[in-house]
């Protein structure tokens, strides 16, 4: 029975459940869509994509590689460039490596030989290195500036404590003799017995 009684569109009306009858449309489809190398991308694939996109994650996540971090580096960042990560025990990450992990072409000759994305060249760092810097940047110098916020903390309060001793002592004077007297005044007097 239509549920647009008198409407009169046909593409309205309920023909009840017949989603056995018609099959899975994306697995109709995905069988139809083929990538430029002949593989299939299956919904899951496509979705996680979308998804993806949308959240800006322009970079493969790569395999992992035993014994090494991996990460991308910027070819195009004027401060933290290659060889400055180089010098820090990183090296870059030929093609060969990592064979089934598909990225783009590269787009300069200068970095023909290894995994790259855009601009951007995989980077490989020893598990050991790479505890020590995540342990400099992410433990000491955190503890470093915690212990350095407590410093000044501790030093504004002291300062606060002797400002705070200091008014109550220029309070004391500009009320002369009697003022110091009343500082006194909150002594009890010892008794001392003959």
């Amino acid at each position: 029975m239509a549920r647009n009684q008198g409407l009169g569109d046909e593409r309205i009306v309920d023909r009840g459940d017949n989603s056995a009858m018609r099959g899975n449309p994306h697995r109709e489809a995905d069988a139809q869509r083929a990538n430029e190398d002949g593989t299939v991308m299956t919904r899951a694939e496509r979705l996680s994509m979308i998804r993806d996109t949308w959240q800006q994650v322009a970079l493969p996540t790569p395999p992992n590689m035993p014994g090494y971090h991996l990460c991308w580096l910027s070819t195009t960042n004027s401060s933290d460039t290659i060889q400055r990560r180089m010098k820090l025990g990183y090296e870059l990450v030929k093609r060969d490596e990592l064979p089934g992990f598909k990225v783009e072409k590269p787009n300069s000759a200068e970095y023909s030989d290894y995994v790259t994305c855009n601009e951007m060249v995989l980077g490989k760092l020893p598990a050991d290195i790479y505890e020590d810097i995540m342990s400099v940047f992410h433990n000491d110098l955190p503890h470093e500036e915690e212990t350095s916020i407590r410093e000044r903390m501790q030093q504004t309060a002291e300062s606060l404590n002797r400002q705070a001793g200091r008014q109550i002592v220029e309070q004391a004077r500009d009320g002369g003799e009697s003022g110091y007297e009343q500082l006194g005044a909150q002594r009890r007097k010892p008794k001392f017995v003959p």
